[in-house]
């Protein structure tokens, strides 16, 4: 009889366990944690992330011995993975490269990996440091993201910019160019109506990243920027 009380006891507190590691206050503290850690990637992913192109979702959170586990989701958008495979089918040596360095695109567009947590008072703490698969993921993401900021920065001699640049980047364009002493102010507003003319405030936010990563720089992904900056300098200094 006794045995059969405290079977039952058991059996009552399992599903208790179980939901103390899934409500709905722990699935946003899942999404804010590792959104946290994603939005740190290139501009890249934050465009595709602001357009609601990759979405994160969670399922099957669980309770394994004395931690959580449940089943991330991320899926990204196809015609990223899809533009920055062409790059690489371009480019042999570079994939070749990569995939020695142990970075690829991610496949297939959905991935699904274990994320553990603990709780403490209701506050979810990641437990990821030797989990391999999440941190794969992490650095395929961080490799594929960082590949399209620099094929996205590439100026065509013939494209325009549709998209108003805002006020606040244009203010910091002209500080900028009046801060090398080479330009009047006349001139750097010459320079930034004339840039306006061809480059998105998108593309512009990814170029100002590159310039922050002398790796990237050296691919030579700036070239073209850099040619029709100083064509722009030359024109507005006349």
């Amino acid at each position: 009889m006794m045995k059969t009380k405290l079977l039952m006891l058991c059996l009552m507190a399992l599903p208790k366990l179980v939901f103390a590691c899934d409500s709905a206050e722990i699935r946003q503290q899942l999404r804010q944690i590792e959104s946290e850690v994603l939005l740190k990637n290139a501009p890249t992913f934050q465009h595709a992330w602001d357009a609601g192109t990759i979405k994160l979702d969670w399922r099957d959170l669980q309770t394994q011995q004395d931690h959580c586990v449940a089943n991330m989701l991320l899926t990204l958008p196809e015609a990223d993975l899809q533009e920055a495979n062409t790059f690489l089918e371009q480019n042999p040596a570079k994939r070749i490269l990569s995939a020695a360095q142990g970075y690829a695109v991610p496949d297939p567009a959905t991935q699904q990996v274990d994320f553990i947590y603990r709780l403490n008072e209701g506050k979810v703490q990641q437990d990821n440091q030797h989990n391999f698969p999440l941190r794969q993921l992490h650095s395929n993401i961080e490799y594929t993201y960082q590949l399209l900021a620099q094929t996205r920065i590439a100026v065509t001699p013939t494209q325009l910019n549709q998209v108003a640049w805002p006020e606040t980047l244009k203010a910091n364009e002209v500080k900028q160019c009046l801060a090398n002493g080479k330009m009047s102010q006349t001139a750097c507003e010459c320079r930034v109506a004339q840039l306006e003319k061809r480059i998105s405030p998108q593309q512009k936010n990814l170029i100002e990243f590159i310039k922050q990563h002398p790796y990237s720089v050296a691919t030579g992904s700036m070239d073209s920027y850099v040619s029709l900056s100083k064509q722009v300098d030359e024109s507005c200094s006349q």
